[in-house]
């Protein structure tokens, strides 16, 4: 049985930060984190909103999945005889509606959209493509727009991502990128529970230049890798919000209650 990650709500504060709290504190001069001063400063306020960000869109993907089991569950016939019971027209049928820009609306046929549509393995494929690659593009338009914050590894593995599926879903490199480290380390493989994958290890991602063309989703990664990027992209930066110090392992050692030489965290030991 595969277990989940805990959540980012179990691993982070929820302090609210102060806006002109800015990311000068968090790096000596010099490091990478001082190079934002030459560009449009961002601040630890950015860093807790985006990382909340990307919790949200998690949670969206969640929510969708949850949807698309449930239509393909035997029990949805009893649903849609309800809903056939209580039409009371005029059509003959229960009716959906879509609204327009100006207010107007869409009408189409509920019970064949969940029949026909819902239930489709087509549906599902196209919907979780565009899902995901929504998710990759929000977030990577808002990191962009304080330019990837502190460059770290994550953020630019989300950048890289982000590009890939704005250009057909394949990855698109110029000549000498990716320029920074861009990687990042899955959930700790002992939560899958087969006996035989030895605890501590991971399923670890890296941009390299041999990846330019090959497609980014449901080949280099698929749809729950992509969640616990979010979900771990989503620890680092609300802790950067609240002047927590980032793990030196990023969030995944947070969340899976390790240590920095990789054994289980005790009551003792302080979260780094």
């Amino acid at each position: 049985m595969t277990l989940s990650c805990p959540t980012v709500a179990a691993v982070t504060s929820t302090r609210r930060v102060t806006q002109g709290e800015t990311e000068e504190s968090l790096g000596p001069r010099g490091s990478a984190v001082s190079r934002a001063r030459m560009k449009a400063a961002w601040t630890r306020s950015d860093a807790f909103h985006i990382g909340q960000l990307a919790q949200e869109l998690y949670l969206g993907y969640m929510a969708y999945a949850a949807s698309a089991d449930v239509l393909a569950h035997p029990a949805i016939a009893e649903v849609l005889a309800v809903l056939q019971a209580e039409n009371r027209g005029p059509a003959g049928v229960p009716i959906g509606r879509i609204v327009r820009g100006d207010a107007s609306e869409i009408a189409y046929d509920l019970l064949h959209a969940i029949r026909n549509i819902g239930q489709a393995k087509a549906y599902k494929s196209a919907y979780e493509r565009l899902w995901l690659a929504g998710a990759l593009l929000t977030l990577g338009d808002a990191l962009k727009g304080r330019d990837y914050l502190d460059r770290g590894p994550d953020l630019e593995f989300v950048r890289h991502l982000r590009n890939g599926v704005a250009h057909g879903n394949q990855f698109s490199l110029r000549p000498g990128q990716p320029s920074r480290p861009a990687h990042f380390t899955g959930a700790d493989q002992r939560f899958i529970g087969d006996g035989t994958t030895p605890v501590g290890s991971g399923r670890y991602f890296e941009i390299r230049p041999s990846l330019q063309g090959k497609a980014v989703l449901f080949d280099f990664i698929g749809p729950g890798d992509v969640c616990d990027l979010l979900q771990f992209a989503s620890a680092r930066l609300v802790r950067i919000g609240n002047g927590d110090p980032p793990s030196p392992l990023w969030p995944q050692a947070l969340a899976l209650g390790l240590t920095s030489s990789g054994q289980e965290r005790g009551s003792t030991d302080p979260i780094a």
